[in-house]
């Protein structure tokens, strides 16, 4: 059979390339220019992403690209080094570093870079020792990594095993290279080898190189980019998080520790997978897809799977060759709903693989932050599993030495899983990365074997739908039928009445029941008998028979257990109660099983009133009235029993519902207690505290047991009084080896031991807990209080399933690294457990099902209740005719140890924000706390959406727990999903009677508790780190105890980040730093840390918003004072310019500032960017202008590209470059700075002041020269203004309230100027207020605050209700047509111009035109109208709601007369136009032409193409 032809990735890349040519996106034919000899070169999107884990983790071995060969042949080192030598010569990735700049990572490639080749000479070692250490050599080379700062990046590593045999290993850190790029260097390395020895001419040098690439890939986008956005955040939309279940709980934050697993498919199913490919029209790659995400599903019980894959980008010729990081990650989601067959799930896939494909071109990042999914540091954003299908590299044998590959094994994993596929011949080959943090070997073995199934079945039966999938193979199918418990029979035709009288008749003297309060008389096994006879007769007198349920009301004791084995004795079923309940409860229990008669003593009889009742001593069990218990017949006269018939009935709590009576047969019951004899070893001498009450099934694992052993049962009135101490006291003063409670007193046991002394002279030597998951913290408490020599049984089981179905022994836990419970283990001798899926199959080891158990367990069904019975007692399919299961709604899993793990209940599992949580796990972490004795977790949903509440009972003599220490101690240890969003700290926590955690007596968190409590920033550091980040993550306020990851941070902001704190208080963190500290305080204190062992070396912190106003006041005034040296030159400046610089030339009003003097002036423009060349600068000016509309071809000639930076001393010049350009330009143009109402004043007074000053100095340092300075009308905004009337004739002479930084910077350079204007400069002062888009064409910043307002109204549907703030609207057009005009007219040079729009447009008629457009929106109350945005993180205007405070707002403003200005542009014909509907509708139609707003439904009065019109 022939095999389709070309490699998958060619195959992948011609697919791209129809796709993009059917709609008409053709690849570009023309090749990768040469970047400029200076440029700067930035990281590619994927490579940035690769750096800041490398930030994060530096060194880290995980993104090693390696590839290793056998050499066999005689080496020339001489000449392998040489080749090396010249391959890196060749490749500018090989000679790249990357450095940090301001935080932010470029590329910068070296004239020459050295890389030697390492010689490991293993000849000394005996022979057969040489191919392991070689092994173990290139291991520790790929384990290795490298410092990105550093080229190469590269490493070689030659290892000599004989004079004829070498290994050749090749190290690339994958930020310079990919998996195609291996396979050129090791090709060319060859190859060169070749040459050198046979002395030919080096190779041509390669037509294109990655840096320019970089830069290619950035323009060739173009506008396709809004497309592709739209295109993936639609597609992504509401994706889940895939939830493998994992072997160990998942850390806080990523880890890369990993392993890998070889796996091949055999030649008969490769072939099979081909004609596959050709019937269905489809790629080996979408079939291993395919197959990827069936099994994933399977795994997970998810349908929405989304798996990643990288995509070559090499889509010219000219990238064929390059070396460098020439792929994107690409999301392929899948929907697998609906139980399509393979077939289906193949073409779905197929669908998803060809839309992926064709918009592949948008770099991950952008990708996983249009998805929206919440940021969570523990995994892969987006997609934690990869699939790739890779053609072999291929290496031939050359200079005399023949190559074959070496495969070796990582220890390192990028992502939870990575499956990769070569397509060897004739058979594929694979490999499995996988994390070993998360997952057992085991655990991938089943993976690959699930993996195989899948592809068989999607070969051999395509029509097969995925619920009737088998993806458990034989091996695993053997193991489950061994783990679901034995077939021995433990239940034998006998009753606990028939196993009690043989134990008294073994021993009638041995002690049977104690009260360990000593309120009664130690029972005997024969008073036991004896007593037990006389109560049965006298029942059986009164009617107890076969199948007749009798109320048994009495405190455990003695006299209890008489009545219990007494009523056995009689053929009845006993119904424990507890005479404490609730009368109305008692009556309804008994109506409920109809029993005739209760045993009681005298002091609850009275509780019965109007009922059949049999009075018995409280102490002794035996009968008041003792007169009426009749003779004993010959022949006992006491019925044989069945072991069918009920032994007891139990009614289940009514937390569900109406209780429902369990009958549990002879049969079980016996079962159950031979089963415990057998596990715990329960014998004669064995004392055994029962504390669970009668009324709580768990007391039959205790009772009977203990009574058909020979063992004393040894009782307690009041287990939840009992502490700690007391326990251990208890047990020594009565000798008791075991004892049985539930989870939630032992862990309060635990709590209370905590700060004793050791107690290793205690008798127990088993405990058993049982009811709710068991902590292993607490294990490892128990075994510190008691000194480890008590063995510890995890007892799982519903009343249903008799009590206990599974039971796990332990000492320690040692055995269960990583865990927070005890797993529920296995099945109880006779009892047998199946995890079932939906249709009752068994899942696959470590898949998540509801358990069920059958065997000797199951209960006979719910008294008078056949319906019920049925529901939850259904027939075994795997078991013999009539054998039944029960579903116990509980979620487990079997572990790979072939043991059980409980998740918890079917009904109450919890997801939020998309993660399926365990609250166990939680509840774990809680408890593990310092000052923390026991812990509960609930979800609750207040109205608001679910969230995770934790309650805290403090240790004993402990302070209450802060929960803003806990939040943060949890945010270190669990992943942030996991961390409550609430604490309540509690005395206790709530039980129920049955030592069970009572969830509906816990109080709901007040208000306060539901999100961290705002405390200010109290040390220098915190409050010069809480200005940094309010500066970088655009917030007004940050508290000491908020993280970074909470208010908006993420990873392209941590490297600016720790580059401020460098900056600003002298420390160099390493990124990790960041996300190892739990909030701002944590930072805080790691900073001064840092700092205390280092000189003081310009650290200190600054003046900054959000700090007190007078100090941004106190430095702003201090910056507007003007310098004494500054030059004022002689003479007038031009009246018609020549030479203008220009700057801000890259912004929006930049840019039609521009255009405005290139179409009105003959000046030709200097504009000053930051940028490496001219070239570049001039570049960046050209892009600006197309990109909004203004550029026209003629321009070239007349502008000069100013490489520079307005927030460096002289601009960024040097001193020569500095005097040339103040000698060639008669004005400037001033409209350069940092537009960003959030940042602090600090972060913005080097582009606004600083600059502004470098711009008046090199104003009077040559010719004359004009100043234009454009500031802005918020230098008036101060409370003084707040009512009055400003005109242009008024100054901005105090700065007295201005408090936010931009405002204030502003201010400090108007005042600068105005300084300069009265020490003889030439200045004239432009004031703007909001400048929107363009009158006629819309064309705007679609990123401006006026625009998110807009999309804001329209995702909400609502406008606010604000009254008298109307939005003041001044088209760029008229303020760029107005500062050129009035700046190119000699006579009015000196003079303030403002730019206020009066002509407003108020909120409501903003709604109507909103309307009238088609976007439906309702003006609603301002209250309402934030709590909406608020309620939408995904809001355009969501970076902008910390400005919304609770307050409506109002006009605080003053009222800006702009008569002279508007007069002055009046005789030009410049005309503000008003902002009103119209205007805002050439907005709204820009929005939708871009993509910014989607279309609206419809337009009134446009009619749909439905609706007629003509064609």
């Amino acid at each position: 059979m022939t095999r389709p032809t070309g490699t998958e990735a060619d195959e992948r890349e011609r697919m791209i390339r129809e796709l993009l040519a059917r709609r008409g996106v053709a690849r570009r034919p023309t090749g990768i220019p040469r970047r400029a000899p200076d440029a700067r070169v930035p990281l590619s999107p994927l490579q940035e992403g690769l750096w800041y884990l490398d930030s994060l983790d530096p060194g880290n071995p995980a993104y090693v690209l390696y590839i290793a060969v056998r050499l066999s042949g005689r080496v020339d080192l001489a000449a392998l080094r040489g080749a090396v030598a010249a391959v890196v010569a060749r490749h500018e990735a090989l000679r790249t570093a990357v450095v940090a700049r301001a935080g932010v990572p470029e590329q910068v490639v070296l004239d020459h870079v050295d890389c030697d080749v390492t010689v490991d000479d293993l000849t000394d070692r005996p022979a057969d020792t040489r191919e392991q250490a070689a092994v173990a050599l290139v291991q520790a080379e790929v384990e290795t990594g490298f410092d990105l700062d550093r080229a190469p990046l590269m490493r070689v590593r030659l290892i000599r095993l004989d004079e004829a045999e070498h290994v050749l290993a090749l190290c690339l850190h994958h930020i310079v290279a990919d998996e195609r790029s291996l396979g050129i260097v090791l090709g060319e390395i060859l190859t060169g080898y070749q040459r050198i020895q046979a002395g030919g001419p080096p190779p041509p040098p390669p037509t294109a190189q990655f840096p320019d690439y970089v830069l290619w890939q950035r323009a060739a986008l173009g506008g396709r980019a809004d497309e592709l956005r739209r295109f993936w955040a639609a597609r992504l939309a509401d994706a889940q998080v895939l939830e493998l279940p994992t072997d160990r709980p998942r850390p806080p934050v990523q880890t890369f520790a990993g392993a890998t697993a070889p796996f091949t498919l055999t030649a008969e199913l490769t072939a099979a997978m081909d004609a596959l490919a050709r019937r269905a029209g489809v790629t080996r790659f979408m079939i291993v897809m395919t197959a990827v995400q069936v099994v994933l599903s399977r795994w997970s019980g998810q349908s929405d799977i989304c798996v990643g894959s990288p995509v070559a980008t090499r889509s010219i010729p000219e990238s064929q060759e390059i070396v460098g990081l020439l792929v994107n990650s690409v999301v392929f989601r899948t929907d697998l709903s609906g139980d399509p067959t393979l077939a289906e799930a193949l073409d779905r896939v197929r669908r998803t693989c060809v839309e992926a494909l064709a918009h592949a071109e948008l770099p991950l990042h952008e990708v996983v932050g249009l998805a929206g999914q919440p940021r969570d540091p523990s995994r892969n954003p987006l997609f934690q599993v990869m699939c790739v299908v890779n053609p072999t590299t291929r290496v031939a044998g050359t200079g005399g030495l023949a190559v074959r590959p070496v495969n070796v094994g990582r220890r390192t994993s990028r992502l939870d899983l990575t499956v990769m596929v070569y397509e060897t011949d004739p058979a594929l080959s694979g490999l499995v990365d996988y994390n070993t943090d998360l997952f057992d070997a085991q655990t991938i073995r089943r993976f690959i074997d699930r993996l195989r199934q899948v592809l068989h079945a999607l070969t051999a039966d395509p029509h097969r739908r995925l619920s009737e999938l088998d993806v458990i193979g034989p091996a695993e199918r053997r193991e489950l039928a061994a783990w679901s418990g034995t077939d021995r029979d433990h239940a034998p035709a006998a009753t606990l009445t028939d196993l009690i009288r043989a134990r008294a008749a073994a021993d009638p003297d041995a002690p049977a029941v104690l009260a360990a309060d000593r309120s009664a008389p130690v029972l005997s096994y024969g008073e036991l008998d004896s007593r037990a006879d006389r109560l049965a007769r006298l029942l059986r007198a009164a009617g107890v028979g076969p199948e007749v349920p009798v109320g048994l009301a009495l405190p455990p004791g003695p006299a209890a257990v008489v009545a219990i084995v007494g009523i056995l004795r009689a053929g009845g079923a006993y119904l424990p109660m507890d005479p404490a309940n609730p009368a109305a409860r008692l009556e309804a229990l008994l109506d409920d099983a109809r029993a005739p008669l209760t045993v009681t003593a005298p002091a609850h009889a009275g509780r019965f009133a109007g009922r059949a009742v049999l009075v018995v001593d409280e102490l002794t069990g035996l009968p008041v009235d003792s007169g009426a218990v009749p003779d004993a017949p010959p022949d006992g006269g006491l019925p044989a029993g069945h072991p069918d018939q009920p032994a007891y009935v139990i009614y289940t709590s009514g937390s569900t519902g109406t209780p429902k009576g369990v009958m549990v047969s002879h049969r079980s019951a016996v079962n159950l207690a031979r089963a415990f004899v057998e596990l715990h070893d329960i014998r004669p001498g064995d004392r055994l505290l029962m504390l669970p009450p009668l009324s709580f099934d768990a007391s039959v694992g205790d009772l009977f047991p203990a009574l058909i052993s020979g063992a004393t049962l040894v009782t307690h009135g009041r287990p939840a009084e009992l502490t700690g101490p007391e326990l251990l006291r208890l047990a020594a003063e009565h000798g008791i080896t075991m004892v049985d409670t539930a989870v939630a007193l032992w862990t309060r046991w635990v709590a209370d031991l905590a700060d004793q002394p050791p107690r290793t002279d205690t008798p127990l030597r088993v405990l058993m807990v049982g009811g709710e998951a068991a902590p292993t913290s607490a294990v490892r408490g128990w075994v510190r209080a008691t000194g480890g020599g008590i063995r510890i049984y995890n007892h799982y089981g519903p009343t249903e399933a008799t009590v206990c179905a599974t039971t796990y022994a332990t000492v320690d836990a040692a055995e269960l690294p990583g865990l927070n419970h005890l797993p529920i283990g296995r099945p109880l001798p006779g009892v047998r457990v199946h995890v079932l899926d939906a249709a009752l199959r068994p899942v696959p080891v470590g898949v998540p099902g509801e358990l069920y158990v059958g065997g000797a367990a199951p209960a006979r069904g719910y008294l008078g209740a056949p319906k019920a019975t049925a529901e939850r007692f259904v027939p075994d399919p795997f078991g013999a005719p009539g054998a039944r299961l029960y579903r116990t709604g509980d979620l487990a899993r079997w572990r790979s140890d072939g043991t059980l793990e409980f998740l918890g209940r079917t009904d109450r599992q919890v997801k939020i924000r998309g993660y399926r949580i365990e609250l166990g796990e939680v509840e774990a972490a809680c408890a593990d706390q310092p000052g923390v004795a026991r812990a509960a977790v609930v979800a609750r949903d207040d109205g608001r959406g679910p969230r995770l509440v934790a309650y805290l009972v403090p240790a004993a003599g402990a302070d209450a727990p802060d929960p803003a220490d806990i939040r943060g101690a949890l945010r270190r240890r669990l992943p942030e999903h996991l961390v409550p969003s609430a604490f309540v700290v509690l005395p206790e926590l709530p039980l129920t009677p049955h030592g069970k955690l009572d969830q509906a007596a816990l109080p709901a968190p007040d208000e306060h508790a539901r999100a961290v409590e705002y405390v200010p920033p109290r040390t220098p550091t915190e409050r010069a780190l809480a200005a940094i980040w309010a500066d970088l993550l655009g917030v007004d306020r940050v508290g000491a105890h908020d993280s970074f990851a909470d208010l908006g941070g993420h990873s392209l902001l941590a490297g600016p980040m720790i580059a401020r704190v460098g900056a600003d208080l002298g420390v160099e963190l390493p990124v990790r730093a960041l996300f190892d500290a739990p909030d701002l305080a944590g930072l805080a204190e790691r900073i001064d840390r840092y700092r205390a062992g280092e000189p003081a070396s310009g650290s200190g912190t600054s003046d900054r918003a959000g700090g007190p106003a007078s100090d941004v006041e106190a430095r702003a005034r201090a910056d507007a004072v003007l310098p004494d040296d500054l030059p004022v030159p002689n003479g007038d400046p031009a009246a018609v310019p020549e030479a203008v610089l220009v700057t801000g030339a890259t912004g929006f009003l930049g840019a039609h500032l521009v255009a405005d003097w290139l179409a009105h002036g003959t000046a030709r423009l200097h504009c000053l960017v930051r940028a490496d060349t001219p070239a570049a600068a001039l570049a960046r000016v050209a892009d600006n202008l197309r990109r909004y509309g203004l550029w026209r071809d003629e321009y070239t000639d007349r502008l000069v590209g100013v490489p520079g930076d307005l927030g460096e001393p002289a601009l960024g010049l040097s001193p020569r470059d500095f005097e040339a350009l103040a000698d060639s330009v008669d004005a400037v143009l001033h409209n350069g700075g940092l537009v960003n109402f959030l940042h602090p004043y600090q972060r913005l007074r080097p582009a606004n002041v600083l600059g502004t000053r470098e711009v008046l100095r090199l104003a009077g340092t040559g010719r004359p020269s004009a100043v234009h300075l454009v500031s802005t009308l918020g230098v008036f905004l101060t409370p003084a203004r707040t009512g009055t009337v400003v005109r242009e004739r008024d100054a901005p002479d105090d700065c007295a309230g201005l408090g936010d930084g931009y405002n204030a910077t502003k201010w400090a350079a108007d005042a600068l100027a105005r300084a300069a204007r009265e020490r003889g400069l030439r200045v004239s002062v432009y004031r703007p207020a909001r400048i929107t888009g363009h009158s006629r064409t819309g064309v705007g910043n679609a990123d401006d605050y006026f625009s998110r307002l807009l999309k804001t109204f329209v995702q909400l549907g609502a406008v606010p209700e604000i009254v008298d703030d109307e939005a003041d609207l001044a088209p760029v057009d008229y303020v760029a047509a107005g500062i050129g005009w009035l700046s190119r007219q000699p006579d009015r040079l000196g003079g303030d111009f403002h730019f206020y729009n009066n002509r407003t447009i108020s909120f409501p008629d903003l709604a109507a035109a909103l309307t009238d457009f088609g976007y439906p929106v309702t003006v609603l109350p301002y209250e309402r109208w934030r709590a909406a945005l608020l309620a939408r993180p995904d809001a355009a205007l969501a970076p902008f709601a910390p400005l919304f405070g609770p307050v409506p707002p109002r006009r605080t403003q003053p009222t800006f007369d702009c008569t002279v200005t508007e007069t002055a542009l009046a005789s030009a014909g410049l005309v503000c136009p008003p902002a009103d509907a119209d205007l805002i509708h050439t907005y709204l139609a820009w929005y939708v032409q871009t993509g910014f707003l989607d279309p609206p439904a419809r337009r009134p009065g446009v009619p749909t193409p439905s609706e007629g019109g003509t064609s």
